[in-house]
């Protein structure tokens, strides 16, 4: 399993580890991350984070591949996450992604670089020939990162998500090969 792999510049995709903890922790307690994203409870604990570290190890060894990253900076560490939901010890021709970045990093071209490249991954390792990507109605800043990064807006999923007690729309994108 390749570990560590470049993006552009001097950020890099690397799986998850226990150092992360401490940030993990500090940038999933933002409400601006975390309002954006399906899956996260918020407030964010360190038994979140415990969770989220042994899980990814536990993945990757299952599936003998790693298919979820965080995001680094040189010098500065963690800075987001990306990664596949699918189930790799299956034969996928399909799979979804999400991702996060730390606000001060936002606006920056860091996600586009880093969604081209687990596309790159996916397409050319993974065997897949679709990648799907749901994007909140109120996150309009992540449909523009994956069109820049060749995903093509396919519809909007009217009350397709629910997040606590609120039904929420979601913009869908894809690339395919």
């Amino acid at each position: 399993m390749t570990s560590k792999r470049p993006i552009f510049d001097d950020y890099y995709l690397s799986p998850v580890q226990e150092a992360d903890k401490p940030k993990l922790i500090k940038y999933l307690n933002n409400k601006q991350v975390t309002d954006t994203l399906l899956r996260l409870p918020y407030p964010y604990t360190a038994a979140d984070a415990d969770w989220w570290i042994n899980h990814n190890k536990q993945l990757s060894k299952r599936q003998g591949k790693v298919t979820k990253w965080q995001i680094y900076k040189e010098q500065e560490g963690l800075i987001g996450a990306i990664g596949f939901h699918g189930d790799y010890t299956q034969d996928l021709f399909k799979d979804d992604i999400g991702y996060w970045l730390t606000p001060p990093f936002w606006g920056k071209g860091i996600m586009t670089e880093a969604v081209k490249k687990i596309c790159e991954i996916g397409f050319e390792e993974l065997g897949l020939r679709r990648i799907e990507a749901g994007v909140f109605v109120h996150n309009p800043a992540s449909g523009r990162v994956l069109e820049k990064a060749g995903f093509q807006f396919e519809g909007c999923l009217r009350n397709y998500h629910k997040k606590g007690d609120v039904l929420l729309d979601s913009m869908m994108y894809a690339r395919v090969i």
